[in-house]
C-alpha cells in the first residue's frame, strides 16, 4: 500500500532547543533546500534512527572501544540529531506531513533516545548506577513529553533536548578519540569525571524538566504504569546484579512497550490505556523469581533476555496495529479528551 500523504496534517508541538535556534536557518534550512524533492521524509528519519541502532551493536560486539568506534559514535549521534529535526522540516516544506511520519518519528524516538545516554556510558566506562538511573530518567521522560501531546494536545519540548544531548555526546566521543577514554575518566568533583558529572546532569535536566509539563498534574493515573516498571525494574539490576547493557536495553524494551500506547492514542485519537497490568505482572514475576531462586549473573541475564522478547514482541504487535490504522486512516475518535 502506498504511504498516505495528508497535505493538510499539522503536527502541533512547541520546541524550545536552544540549540535548533542558532543552527536552524544557517544550516538545517539550506540543507532542506539541497535535498531531492522526491526523498520521502520518512526515509530521513528511519537512517537517522538505523546508524544510532548499528553504533550501539558495535558497541556491544567490539571487544575494545578505540578511536574508530569512538569516531563512529560521534558521527552518528551528530547524523541522527540533524535527521530529527530535518525530517519534520523537509515533510513541511514539501507537503509530506502526515500520521505515518510522526508515527515513525516518535516510535522509534522512543527507542533511540534512551539509547543516547546508554550508550555514552558504555562507551566511556561510567558506573554501572550511573547509566542506569540516566537511561531510565531519559526514558520517563520521553513518555511524559509525548503523553503530554496527548493529553494537551501538542508535544512540547524543553531548552535542552535531544539534539543537546546528541552534539554534546558527539562531542565528547570526539575527544574521548583523540585522548583515549581512560584519559576522561580522572575524578573530577565529588569522585565523579567529566563524562560522569555531564550523565548526572543529564538526570536532574530530565527531573527539572518536570516543572515545565506540570499541568499533566491533572492525570497522575498516567503515570503509575511507567513509574511501577522503572521500580521493578531497579530493583532486578541492584539486586540482581544484571549486566548493565542488558539492564540498559530491558529499560528500552519495556518503557517502548508502554510508551507505544501513548503514542497510538494521540495519532488514532482513541482512548489511552494506561494501566498495563501484563507488563507490569511479567517484568515483576521474573524479577522477583529470578531472586527468590538466587540466580547466578548469566541466570537473571537468561531471564532478563525473555522479558525483553516478550517487551518487544508486544511492543512490534502494537506497533503493526496502529501501523495499519495510520495507513488506511481508521482514525477513530476518543469518547472525551481525558480517555483513560
Amino acid at each position: 500500500m502506498p504511504m498516505q500523504i495528508e497535505p493538510a496534517y499539522d503536527y502541533q508541538f512547541q520546541d524550545r532547543s536552544l540549540v535548533l535556534r542558532v543552527i536552524k536557518r544557517p544550516v538545517l534550512e539550506p540543507l532542506v533546500a539541497m535535498l531531492p524533492r522526491r526523498l520521502s521524509p520518512n526515509t530521513i528519519t528511519l537512517t537517522g534512527h538505523a546508524v544510532v541502532w548499528i553504533a550501539m551493536g558495535w558497541l556491544l560486539t567490539a571487544a575494545r572501544i578505540g578511536a574508530p568506534l569512538l569516531i563512529f559514535l560521534a558521527v552518528a549521534h551528530v547524523l541522527y540529531a540533524i535527521a530529527d529535526c530535518v525530517d519534520g522540516m523537509f515533510a513541511r516544506a514539501t507537503q509530506q506531513a502526515s500520521r505515518l511520519g510522526e508515527m515513525l518519528d516518535h516510535w522509534l524516538d522512543a527507542i533511540t533516545v534512551p539509547l543516547v545516554p546508554l550508550i555514552f556510558g558504555l562507551a566511556l566506562q561510567q558506573p554501572g548506577g550511573l547509566i542506569i538511573a540516566s537511561t531510565m530518567v531519559t526514558a520517563l521522560m520521553h513518555f511524559i513529553t509525548f503523553d503530554h501531546g496527548y493529553r494537551l494536545g501538542y508535544v512540547r519540548l524543553g531548552p535542552f533536548g535531544v539534539i543537546e544531548m546528541c552534539l554534546i555526546v558527539a562531542a565528547v566521543f570526539g575527544v574521548a578519540a583523540g585522548v583515549g577514554v581512560e584519559c576522561l575518566n580522572h575524578p573530577w568533583l565529588a569522585g565523579f569525571s567529566f563524562p560522569g558529572m555531564l550523565m548526572v546532569c543529564v538526570i536532574l535536566g530530565g527531573l527539572g524538566e518536570l516543572f515545565f509539563l506540570r499541568q499533566l498534574c491533572r492525570w497522575p493515573g498516567d503515570f503509575v504504569t511507567p513509574v511501577v516498571l522503572l521500580l521493578e525494574l531497579w530493583v532486578w539490576f541492584h539486586f540482581g546484579h544484571l549486566a548493565v547493557s542488558i539492564a540498559g536495553l530491558l529499560i528500552v524494551a519495556v518503557v517502548v512497550a508502554h510508551e507505544g500506547r501513548v503514542i497510538a492514542a494521540r495519532l488514532l485519537q482513541s482512548a489511552f490505556l494506561r494501566w498495563n497490568l501484563a507488563l507490569v505482572l511479567v517484568l515483576g514475576v521474573a524479577a522477583g523469581v529470578s531472586l527468590r531462586l538466587d540466580l547466578s549473573p548469566q541466570g537473571h541475564n537468561r531471564v532478563v533476555v525473555m522479558v525483553i522478547v516478550y517487551a518487544v514482541i508486544i511492543g512490534t504487535r502494537d506497533f503493526w496495529r496502529t501501523l495499519r490504522s495510520v495507513r488506511t486512516a481508521k482514525v477513530v475518535p476518543a469518547p472525551s479528551a481525558v480517555a483513560v
